[in-house]
């Protein structure tokens, strides 16, 4: 019987020893392996992420997962996870399950699938239990335990289930371990170490006149008052106004420190963001509206208020409150443990409110990317607006969306309120207990009435830190969502600048070979595109509007990378060069003129060296310097954002010199005659026919396009040739390719 009793108690023994490294590896998954999305739109990437970081420990940032899996504004597909997932090297398979409890026990984990919501939402499934699956929802803030026959409720029955990983170093290419640690806040925070290390000290001594200047209710009351000792006023009057004067000098020094410290922190954050963005690829960058970029420039404070809480402010509260702690021991012992009842509250404070204050912050921040990008698009499209009078409607749009912000923010507020309510009700409450029980003291001699009020100017110092806490709670947790941001672009893995061969030749040939592309999945834009084009011809791209001839100028540059196919210069494929190189021989000029608010010379030279006289001869050629010498400050004349000073046709003159004196081999111009009088199209035409480059002209223009040397129309992402010097009714032929 006694030996049955022991073995039990081995037996449960082990089964507890085993229970808690279940429960720790399980909260440890829960934090470890979730991914939170960060747009409306994220989830799918999000999905995605948990699944890489669960199967092969490998981080991804939800920008980059979101080109590779082809997300859009309308979100992502599981043809698109599906295809993303193999450029990675890993094959995937998506099926229809039944609905049943018992097909949970048959998947392969981690897999993806959807619950249903407005827009189906891609989750992530780890595991499953006999009654439970474990479920990585991004809408929320960990990986949740949810009982099967709830989950099969809101189930949409399709899987995404990894079957093998095939390539290896293709998923490792992207994994964010080393830009993570070469990018981490806290190296910013060492440029500033003098200051940090400054403000600690100062802060020291700021704290040790405190406990002195806490101790002048003790001599008072304590010393002087029962003493009648006159005398010691005058005198120890003088010492305590002398330690208030240098606390004030000490802490404006302080204050003048920490505004120096922020600046150089929010510069140093804003540099690498602006570095890290526009080293990117096209691709990367051109998910991004202006409206989410301003937001998460604009969020750079809070990143640096968290990051300098927790490295500056924090490790000097703790001590104090522990040397506090130690002082108020010694003076009375019942009333040190008094003050735990209000630390306990903040805790739990703390505790229970992280969530919500998370949740909010998430919701705030993208309510306010949307509005920023509404009033963004409004103020471009002023014009139009106008033009179309649909003024009302705009507005009401743009109100629209500042309702929603102000809804979110409404009760961001009124739960800070709430919270800071609490925290001063804690502390009043505390402070009628205190001086309760303190008098009760007092009246037994217990305590002196000097060390009472001393006492109580010294609590201050263990309650100020949680005080300060709690209110800046809210701070903290939006800049832990700003950091997440901030961290999604800064983070992301780039090409390196000199990856690839240079080419250092004159580009002779170039030939696109069986080439496809497609922005969403099973959806070609190029359809088996084959061209060739060499030195010195000039050749037209025709087609109807959203036939692909822009898509091809951007391959051509190097923005975007084939599906399938290749491109070549000088028989090297385009995967082989280096982009840095490329840009150097090729350049796009978009439809979209780019103009700057500076004056008209710096937007001609966009920061290149070019002699002024040769700047002024290329104006001449272009017909530009008439219209220069126009303006009333000539080469210097502002002529404001988007050069709203300038027509189209002076804007289209402008960006001609512009990218003629850029010389490259390869010029690729987009509809380059709008804007232009009939005089001015043909000087234009008649200057890029005789320049010695590759010239493709993507337009609409028919004169322009049967001036060429081969024209291309564009059909349902292919090709068909028209030879201008063969062909007979070439115009019949460009209308009916339109």
């Amino acid at each position: 019987m006694h030996n049955m009793e022991n073995i039990k108690k081995i037996i449960w023994n082990y089964m507890m020893h085993y229970k808690n490294i279940y429960y720790k590896l399980e909260r440890k998954m829960k934090k470890k392996y979730f991914t939170k999305q960060l747009e409306e739109n994220d989830c799918g990437p999000a999905a995605v992420s948990m699944l890489i970081k669960y199967s092969w420990d490998i981080e991804m940032t939800l920008s980059q997962l979101k080109v590779i899996l082809s997300t859009n504004k309308n979100g992502t597909t599981f043809l698109g996870i599906k295809r993303g997932l193999q450029k990675l090297g890993v094959e995937t398979n998506v099926s229809k399950c039944v609905s049943s409890k018992e097909t949970f026990q048959e998947l392969k984990y981690p897999c993806i699938t959807q619950i249903k919501g407005s827009n189906n939402h891609f989750i992530t499934l780890f595991k499953a239990t006999k009654n439970h699956v474990y479920i990585g929802d991004p809408s929320k803030n960990q990986i949740k335990r949810m009982k099967i026959n709830r989950f099969l409720s809101n189930w949409v029955p399709f899987v995404l289930e990894v079957e093998k990983l095939i390539d290896s170093q293709k998923l490792t290419s992207y994994s964010i371990t080393e830009t993570k640690q070469s990018n981490t806040i806290i190296k910013s925070l060492f440029t500033i170490k003098k200051y940090i290390i400054t403000s600690w000290i100062l802060s020291g001594i700021v704290y040790l006149l405190t406990i002195y200047l806490a101790g002048m209710f003790s001599t008072y009351f304590d010393l002087i008052i029962p003493n009648e000792a006159v005398g010691l006023i005058v005198g120890v009057t003088v010492i305590y106004l002398l330690a208030v004067t240098i606390q004030f000098f000490l802490k404006y020094i302080n204050s003048v420190i920490n505004v120096k410290t922020n600046n150089s922190i929010d510069k140093n954050l804003v540099e690498k963001l602006v570095s890290k963005y526009f080293a990117q690829d096209y691709t990367f960058t051109e998910q991004f509206e202006s409206g989410e970029l301003i937001t998460r420039f604009s969020n750079i404070s809070d990143i640096r208020t968290r990051y300098l809480f927790f490295i500056q402010t924090l490790p000097l509260d703790t001590l104090a409150i522990i040397v506090t702690f130690i002082i108020l021991f010694r003076m009375n012992v019942y009333l040190s443990l008094l003050t735990f009842i209000p630390i306990i509250t903040f805790f739990l404070l703390l505790f229970f409110s992280r969530e919500r204050y998370e949740n909010l912050s998430y919701n705030l921040f993208e309510k306010q990317e949307y509005l920023n990008t509404e009033l963004i698009e409004t103020v471009d499209n002023t014009e139009s607006i106008k033009n179309y009078n649909i003024t009302n409607q705009m507005k009401d749009k743009v109100i629209k969306r500042l309702d929603e912000v102000y809804a979110i923010r409404e009760k961001f507020i009124s739960f800070d309120n709430f919270q800071n309510l609490i925290k001063v009700s804690v502390v009043n409450f505390f402070n009628v207990c205190f001086f309760a029980f303190g008098s009760y003291l007092v009246i037994n001699d217990d305590l002196s009435s000097g060390m009472l009020l001393m006492f109580n100017s010294l609590v201050s110092n263990v309650f100020n830190p949680f005080v300060n806490l709690t209110t800046l709670q809210a701070t903290l947790e939006q800049g832990r969502v700003a950091t997440l941001r901030y961290e999604d672009i800064v983070n992301s893995v780039q090409k390196k600048p000199d990856q690839g061969i240079e080419i250092e030749n004159k580009i002779e040939k170039i030939v696109i070979q069986n080439l496809y592309f497609s922005f969403t999945p099973n959806n070609y834009v190029l359809n088996n595109l084959n061209i060739e084009v060499k030195q010195g011809e000039k050749i037209a791209l025709i087609g109807g509007s959203g036939s692909g001839k822009s898509t091809i100028a951007k391959l051509l540059a190097g923005y975007y990378e084939p599906e399938k196919g290749d491109i070549l210069f000088n028989d090297i494929s385009i995967s082989n060069i280096n982009q840095a190189s490329l840009l150097k021989k090729v350049l796009y000029i978009p439809q979209d003129i780019q103009i700057f608010n500076d004056t008209i010379l710096n937007n001609i030279l966009l920061h290149r060296d070019i002699d002024f006289e040769v700047v002024k001869e290329v104006s001449r050629l272009v017909g530009f310097e008439e219209v220069v010498n126009s303006m009333p400050e000539g080469y210097n004349t502002v002529i404001g954002s988007k050069g709203v000073q300038l027509s189209m046709g002076q804007q289209q003159m402008l960006n001609i010199t512009r990218y003629i004196l850029s010389s490259p081999d390869v010029l690729i111009l987009d509809e380059i005659t709008n804007g232009l009088d009939f005089v001015k199209r043909n000087q234009i035409k008649q200057l890029l026919r005789e320049a010695p480059m590759i010239v493709i002209f993507i337009t609409h223009d028919l004169d322009l396009a049967t001036a060429c040397d081969k024209i291309y129309a564009l059909n349902n992402g292919k090709t068909s040739t028209i030879n201008p010097q063969e062909d007979g009714d070439i115009k019949q032929k460009l209308i009916n390719s339109f």
